[in-house]
């Protein structure tokens, strides 16, 4: 049934050290991927383009709050010619990453291929890494598996209806699926100051104002 959802889909970065570590090449990945393709091919239309990491579906609290930031924000468009622009300044035309994936599981393959040929057009290399579908939670669990690897694939959601509660495992030093010691103290500082806030509205626009930073900064990529 259609209606609102917890879930974000997203390419986990869980390598800061190699290509992706300038936030100019995230930002023209992002830009180079094709979100309409992929939500008509995977969501038979029925997804949203993500302006925000979390889903509109997790406001559980303050929902004309986040509204009002999700509505201020730019849907992502591609934009190839930026996003090569953006890999010129970077100086990384040539670099490689390396995409986590499951040939076993459709949806991956075909968020991988998305990401994939999104790095290709803008003159990154780019391989797949497939793992068995039993053996993909590794990723997730297991640095090793993560080890050679600079991103891969998720369908992901908070555990309640707060975009905060998935953030925090994003973003925060501590964060259960922060992989590679990704840190923006403007994001840490509006997180901290959102959990220690009482005043509902103010929270949700600390928790906005941590997500549109999220979004500048791409520790994730939503597809």
């Amino acid at each position: 049934s259609a209606g609102p959802s917890f879930a974000s889909d997203a390419l986990v970065i869980c390598n800061l050290k190699g290509t992706l570590k300038d936030v100019k090449v995230r930002q023209a990945l992002s830009l180079a991927i094709d979100r309409q393709a992929y939500i008509n091919t995977l969501y038979k239309g029925y997804a949203q383009m993500p302006r925000t990491l979390a889903n509109p579906g997790t406001w559980g609290y303050e929902k004309a709050v986040f509204q009002a930031d999700w509505n201020k924000l730019p849907e992502p468009k591609m934009n190839v010619a930026k996003a090569k622009q953006l890999i010129q300044q970077a100086h990384a035309a040539g670099q490689e990453i390396v995409i986590g994936t499951s040939s076993e599981i459709n949806s991956l393959e075909t968020a991988a291929n998305a990401v994939r040929q999104a790095a290709i057009s803008i003159g990154l290399k780019a391989r797949l890494k497939s793992v068995s579908a039993a053996n993909y939670i590794n990723f997730f669990t297991d640095a090793k598996a993560r080890e050679d690897v600079d991103g891969f694939l998720t369908v992901n959601y908070p555990d309640y209806a707060d975009p905060a509660a998935l953030y925090n495992t994003v973003v925060m030093p501590d964060g259960s699926q922060n992989y590679d010691g990704f840190s923006d103290p403007r994001i840490t500082a509006a997180m901290n100051e959102a959990r220690t806030t009482a005043d509902q509205s103010k929270r949700a626009q600390l928790t906005a104002k941590a997500g549109d930073l999220i979004m500048e900064t791409l520790p994730w990529i939503p597809l």
